[in-house]
């Protein structure tokens, strides 16, 4: 089976309510105690702990504050706690002053919102009727029609919306959703027409555009489609609507999409957004080299404009694109300039562990999703990704014990119960395997045939043995024009099926269309049913080959052969520790190699040279919880990027450091860095570091 493919994206459309910033100004005396104030500021900073704890305070002192009730019913939904927020609501209810009746309707509206999320659509309403009753903000009308509309009476709405609109006939929002209520009803033209208006009430209203798109799609106008949601994203780039439809334009009107967004390159050359948003949808549609041109355009234009917003997915998406292309290497540097931009970013473990693995240092994989758990402990993708990983290394309990953990945190996630079937099956517990099996397709089954993961069927139908109802989904899932991802599943699949020609001829197209992970390759049983074939051999040699000829990968470990050799880094000794010429960035310093140490510090001393002598960049600081001079000085506890780390002939890139109050040691560098480079040993006689590096071999 293929790794896990990022491209199966969800983009979730979502409304959040600014709770504390919303509230105007009235003539009711609202609290203004330490404590109250605190859990404000507290709940804004997104302290939400540290909000609750000052609201506790303040009610232990103020038992009857309803206002301070209402912030913990908020504190408790962010929580996803819906029975206690719902309780806290309706003690605040008690509690509000009656005379503000602003406080009283936001009560009512965050209970609507709570039944709602609990599937009580009924008192949902009757809430959002009284919130309106008490503060008429047309936005608790707009729930209610939303709940009408998800239920299908669209005449209900249009009631409500014209009657909105005989107080106010210049409000575009209204417009928008009399429009979004003509598309539901297939009047597109109508839509359109209602869209088109708001446009003109208000031309910076990004919905407008994004949601004229809709029927524009439905009518299968796709310039008109891409027009607007390019101009919804020019007017507001977090238009969640717009950012949907691009997806679908990407499947429709890939190239009207794609030159579109060239065009808008052009047009607005200071905004990564398009070079990116060009970027994610080739890697979106397979197109692995297109993507990582357009993620390094839009790099350059994050740098130059100094927009940080972007880096962190920059970063994520070119490893993740370089990793398809088998530049195992590069793909490792960007992962780790996107953990060292967010180090609980999920991505970027994922694209590293699977760098290593694909360079078969399946260890070092493990090592970084054991990281990437110690980080972000509830996210389970993680548990999978490292049973995965034992799997393949043969450590059949531990990937058990991860697919079983994952599967206790979703039982309704049927991949992660198809891997605990490899699994089994590698075991040779083929009975739990067929139960498993049995579960997918019982699962699966159940669920209207449009929302099944048809993949995750065909595979529980091929292990469990029943070909001919795998056979007959399997064009379902792929379509006629499979990519190359997909052109190895299906080797997989009809291997699994000991279809060997049918395997074989997709195993050969997904070589064709770029697939490159030979360690995967190696290591997946699923294709044991072909290995031995001549053909399968054959076609592995050819495209190896191809890929050196061609020199696009670079020195990438598995591509191409390699020379080891051995070099000798003298040192001398200070207090026991091994001090080594090196320089920084250009700036010559020695480092001290400590096999103990795991982190890489350097002396504030050296690091406020470097940065006022422009050895390190603003940009080369990645930030800490001390880092709050207002001079630019450099302060203990700051992460910082080396650059470019050079010894002994040998090169270090994108060395992670942290500042340190220590003047005796510039740089201190430990066993698990300089491993990086290869295997690392420690010569007291002739007083040298032997480092064991590879070479790749010329191609000729």
């Amino acid at each position: 089976m293929a790794m896990t493919s990022f491209r199966k994206i969800i983009l979730a459309l979502c409304c959040l309510w600014a709770a504390y910033g919303a509230l105007a100004q009235t003539s009711v005396k609202r609290p203004d105690t330490y404590n109250y104030q605190l859990g404000i500021e507290a709940y804004n900073d997104g302290r939400f702990r540290d909000s609750f704890d000052y609201f506790e305070k303040e009610l232990a002192q103020n038992p009857k504050n309803g206002y301070a009730m209402l912030w913990e019913a908020y504190i408790y939904d962010v929580s996803k706690m819906y029975g206690q927020a719902l309780a806290n609501t309706e003690k605040s209810l008690k509690y509000l002053p009656s005379k503000d009746k602003e406080y009283i309707a936001i009560a009512y509206g965050k209970r609507g919102d709570l039944h709602l999320i609990v599937g009580d659509t009924i008192q949902a309403i009757s809430d959002y009727d009284h919130a309106y009753k008490m503060n008429k903000d047309n936005e608790y009308m707009l729930k209610k029609c939303n709940i009408y509309n998800l239920q299908g009476k669209y005449d209900e709405v249009n009631t409500i919306l014209c009657r909105l609109l005989e107080k106010d006939k210049t409000d575009p929002v209204l417009w928008v959703y009399l429009a979004r209520n003509e598309t539901e009803k297939g009047k597109f033209d109508s839509a359109i027409e209602k869209c088109t208006y708001a446009i003109t009430l208000d031309p910076n209203y990004s919905s407008a555009y994004s949601f004229r798109a809709t029927p524009y799609i439905e009518q299968h106008k796709y310039k008109e489609a891409v027009d607007d949601v390019i101009k919804a994203l020019s007017v507001n780039d977090s238009d969640t609507r717009a950012q949907y439809h691009m997806i679908e334009l990407a499947d429709k009107a890939f190239d009207l999409l794609s030159a579109s967004l060239k065009a808008q390159q052009v047009r607005d050359g200071k905004n990564p957004l398009w070079s990116y948003d060009l970027a994610y949808f080739n890697a979106y549609k397979s197109r692995y080299a297109e993507a990582e041109q357009a993620f390094r355009k839009a790099l350059a234009i994050s740098q130059e404009e100094g927009v940080d917003y972007y880096l962190r997915n920059i970063y994520g998406w070119l490893s993740y694109s370089l990793n398809e292309q088998g530049k195992y290497q590069e793909a490792l540097q960007y992962a780790d300039e996107a953990l060292a931009e967010d180090s609980t970013y999920a991505m970027a473990y994922s694209n590293k562990a699977n760098a290593y693995y694909s360079l078969n240092k399946t260890m070092m994989a493990i090592d970084v999703l054991t990281e990437a758990i110690r980080q972000c402990p509830d996210e389970i993708s993680f548990y999978d990704e490292r049973a995965r990983m034992y799997m393949y290394a043969g450590l059949y309990r531990n990937a058990l014990d991860d697919i079983n953990l994952a599967i206790s945190m979703d039982n309704e996630d049927v991949s992660y119960l198809m891997l605990r079937v490899e699994i089994y099956q590698r075991m040779k517990r083929y009975e739990e395997a067929q139960v498993d099996c049995e579960n997918v397709i019982r699962i699966e089954t159940q669920h209207p045939e449009e929302i099944r993961d048809k993949q995750m069927l065909t595979y529980a139908y091929i292990r469990s043995g029943d070909k001919a109802n795998a056979q007959n989904i399997i064009k379902d899932v792929y379509g006629e024009d499979p990519d190359a991802g997909d052109e190895y599943d299906l080797a997989c699949m009809y291997s699994l099926m000991d279809l060997k020609e049918e395997a074989l001829g997709h195993f050969g197209r997904a070589l064709s269309k770029g697939y490159c992970d030979f360690v995967h390759i190696d290591n997946d049983t699923d294709l044991d049913n072909i290995r031995e074939i001549k053909r399968f051999a054959q076609l592995i040699e050819e495209y190896k080959a191809k890929r050196l000829t061609k020199s696009q990968f670079g020195n990438e470990v598995g591509l191409e052969e390699y020379d080891e050799k051995v070099v000798e880094v003298p040192f001398t000794k200070e207090a026991g520790i091994c001090k080594v010429k090196c320089t920084i960035n250009g700036l010559p310093l020695h480092f001290y190699f400590d096999t103990g140490a795991t982190d890489v510090t350097i002396s504030n001393v050296e690091a406020q040279f470097m940065i006022k002598n422009e050895y390190l960049q603003p940009t080369d600081v990645k930030g800490s919880a001390y880092y709050s001079t207002a001079d630019g000085n450099i302060t203990a506890g700051t992460v910082i990027l080396l650059r470019k780390v050079d010894f002994g002939g040998l090169e270090l890139t994108n060395v992670r450091a942290s500042v340190v109050d220590n003047q005796q040691a510039p740089l201190l560098l430990g066993q698990s860095v300089l491993s990086k480079l290869g295997k690392v040993e420690i010569d007291n006689e002739k007083h040298v570091l032997k480092i064991t590096t590879r070479i790749p071999k010329k191609v000729k």
